[in-house]
């Protein structure tokens, strides 16, 4: 059971997929075939309808109407108005090739009778059969021939008469008497042999046609299927992917929150100490009095050098967040790199391109600017010459502006410098070497500390 479950769903994957897409163009090519073949045989067939048409159409007027309608009983064969009135239709039987018969038909009080026959006087090759009498009826259901009498028109079968012998066309027109009257029509039966041959001719190469577009249809349902199967199989690597890629942010996020506690508790131990280092001067006079000089020997003499380390820890903490514009147009890398500075205590904007940092820059001042190198609109090399641009609309001309960058040859670290950026860093960006350039680039000068104190 469980390996017949396992082949259906086979089957309702790529193996689907490509039955469906090789029956697909099966059914069209077949479609598009029998479409051809139809057409190819109207086309011969309504060939040979034109060419039966101007055939009794010129039989029709080798008949005298006036003299055929002597011509009443079987009692008249062999006479000379008999034999006269055949003798022009056999010199065009025997001079025509594919012809079995040339006859006329008469209607008479809505019957049907033949009166003149070429098989009177000549027979074609495998034609044994007696000729018709004089106005022999024909009670035989032949709506072609009733019709060219009814409506005095040329009327042709529309598909061929088949026999044991051979296949048939019969084509009717009219012919009429001296003062314009109808008389009756002469047929002709033509054997459609040449037709049969082009329509087999046709059949051939359609046969040879299908089983092409059969074999065309089971290679592509082929390429199908290990096309559908290829896929699949990226989908299921792209969700292995996405499913490690969701444990690594778990992981990250849970090392962030082991990270930021440790800071935490390490802040917390610093101000402890900073405290405890500050009302330790405080309580020196009554140790001293107590204890005697020798209390204030030994390694709590080096306690006063630590207080203006700690001192200079706490003023850097209490300072304002550094403000920094990241101009990034990657998301990913635009949540990596925030995330990397919010975690190292900056406040971060961030623009998509360059255009849109300059139209920042013109209404915030930043103490830093962390530019990509190849963006839209405007690429961070456009960017900085605008931000250096002493005429443009930037509040600070002198911010400092980091490029940051896939590219890691010389050349680009060239480019970066001649455009006006303050330094250079190759993407992906560690973060130690991001906090060691944000420590580089955002110290203040000494001066710029005492007018911000002052």
């Amino acid at each position: 059971m469980h390996h017949l479950q396992r082949h259906i769903t086979r089957v309702r994957g790529p193996l689907l997929h490509g039955m469906l897409a090789g029956c697909g163009i099966m059914l069209i090519s077949c479609l598009g075939l029998f479409y051809l073949w139809q057409s190819a045989r109207v086309a011969q067939l309504d060939a040979v309808r034109t060419e039966l048409k101007q055939l009794a159409r010129v039989t029709a007027t080798l008949v005298d109407g006036d003299r055929h309608r002597l011509l009443r009983s079987q009692a008249q064969a062999g006479s000379p108005e008999h034999l006269s009135l055949l003798a022009p239709l056999v010199k065009f039987h025997k001079a025509t090739s594919d012809i079995i018969y040339v006859y006329t038909a008469i209607l008479e009080n809505h019957r049907i009778y033949y009166v003149l026959g070429t098989d009177y006087l000549f027979h074609v090759e495998g034609d044994t059969e007696a000729p018709d009498p004089i106005m022999k009826p024909h009670d035989t259901l032949d709506p072609t021939l009733r019709r060219a009498l009814e409506r005095h028109e040329i009327a042709v079968d529309e598909e061929p008469v088949k026999e044991v012998l051979r296949s048939y066309m019969s084509a009717y027109a009219p012919f009429y008497d001296s003062h314009g009257r109808f008389v009756g029509v002469i047929g002709v039966d033509m054997w459609v042999r040449d037709f049969g041959a082009r329509i087999s001719a046709i059949r051939r190469a359609g046969i040879a046609a299908l089983a092409a577009v059969a074999l065309l249809s089971v290679l592509a349902g082929f390429v199908v299927c290990r096309l559908s199967r290829t896929v699949s199989r990226a989908r299921r690597a792209d969700r292995i992917v996405q499913a490690r890629l969701a444990d690594a942010k778990q992981q990250a996020e849970v090392q962030a929150q082991r990270a930021e506690a440790a800071s935490t508790a390490k802040s917390d131990f610093l101000a402890m100490m900073s405290h405890a280092t500050l009302a330790a001067p405080a309580a020196e006079p009554e140790a001293a009095a107590v204890m005697g000089p020798a209390a204030i020997k030994g390694p709590a003499a080096a306690a006063p050098a630590a207080v203006p380390v700690l001192l200079a820890e706490l003023g850097a903490a209490s300072r304002r967040p550094r403000r920094l514009l990241l101009v990034e147009d990657n998301f990913v890398n635009q949540r990596v790199a925030v995330y990397m500075l919010t975690k190292l205590g900056a406040q971060v904007d961030v623009a998509q391109h360059g255009r849109e940092a300059i139209e920042m820059l013109g209404r915030s001042a930043y103490d830093a600017v962390l530019m990509d190198c190849q963006m839209p609109e405007m690429d961070g090399f456009e960017a900085t010459r605008i931000i250096r641009d002493r005429g443009s609309a930037v509040l600070d001309h002198d911010v400092p502006v980091i490029a940051m960058t896939a590219a890691a040859f010389p050349e680009d670290r060239a480019r970066a410098l001649a455009s006006g950026m303050s330094d250079f860093m190759t993407k992906p960006v560690d973060r130690s070497v991001l906090a060691g350039m944000l420590d580089k680039w955002l110290k203040r000068e000494p001066e710029q500390e005492l007018r911000a104190a002052g």
